[in-house]
């Protein structure tokens, strides 16, 4: 069987929340919690935390060797071409990218993500969300996504884009492109009606959202590696929880 290596586009030096990455979630810290939930995935081998040159970035790398993950290091600003330098450096065909700040992005999910790019002759798949200009009433929440890409594929976005915003977000030319590109996206349906929420996020940018996120966990943490659906209702029993959910304070 195919084992999927997993670039984890994160750095220390967040404008918005710095040091986010290594701040308390749980038992954990944010990225050592989504790590830990990445590899209960069964197909996946390689984890390749994707950081910065900067020097803020050096206890990155500390945490990397301390928890015997792969890194690779590479421009601050331009995060695509960071993200193309890795894949050449670890020579690979495809890839999983997942944000450093969506910890609770679940192993299922991933698992679910990769049958579809193995089933299909396609470059590209994604949980689909409000992120994307897609019509359809079957949408997960912000800060679950998971992204398989082509190789060819994001170095043609590379290769295609120079304006600021599509390299400082490495899959924004694709999101845009989709119409020129052989895709599919795993849908809030079936498996997943009970994540039919488009309107909720789950992506850590400020504070607030990092407390939202350990209120959840505090709730849940009984529940072995508890998932999406779980998460949802949690919040649906705790509303006064969404005070902090989209809080930029």
């Amino acid at each position: 069987m195919n084992k999927y290596a997993v670039l984890i586009a994160v750095r220390y030096g967040s404008s918005r929340f710095f040091g986010k990455a290594l701040e308390p979630l749980g038992e954990f810290t944010m990225l050592s919690f989504l790590v830990d939930r990445i590899k209960k995935s069964k197909k996946i081998g390689k984890i390749i935390i994707c950081t910065t040159t900067s020097s803020s970035d050096d206890i990155l790398i500390d945490f990397c060797r301390i928890n015997d993950l792969n890194f690779y290091r590479g421009s601050e600003d331009d995060v695509l071409k960071r993200i193309c330098d890795a894949v050449d450096h670890f020579k690979l065909d495809c890839f999983i990218e997942i944000l450093g700040d969506n910890p609770f992005v679940h192993s299922q999910i991933i698992d679910d993500c990769i049958n579809i790019y193995e089933n299909n002759n396609i470059e590209y798949v994604s949980t689909l969300t409000n992120e994307y200009p897609i019509s359809s009433k079957n949408k997960f929440p912000i800060g679950i996504r998971v992204q398989i890409i082509n190789s060819n594929l994001i170095k043609l976005s590379l290769n295609n884009t120079f304006k600021k915003e599509y390299r400082e977000h490495s899959s924004l030319y694709i999101s845009e492109n989709l119409c020129s590109i052989n895709h599919k996206f795993l849908e809030a349906n079936l498996n997943y009606n009970d994540c039919n929420r488009p309107e909720l996020t789950f992506a850590v940018n400020v504070p607030n959202n990092l407390k939202f996120l350990n209120l959840i966990n505090n709730k849940l943490k009984h529940i072995n590696n508890y998932g999406l659906a779980e998460i949802i209702q949690c919040v649906d029993d705790n509303p006064n929880l969404l005070n902090l959910m989209g809080n930029d304070a």
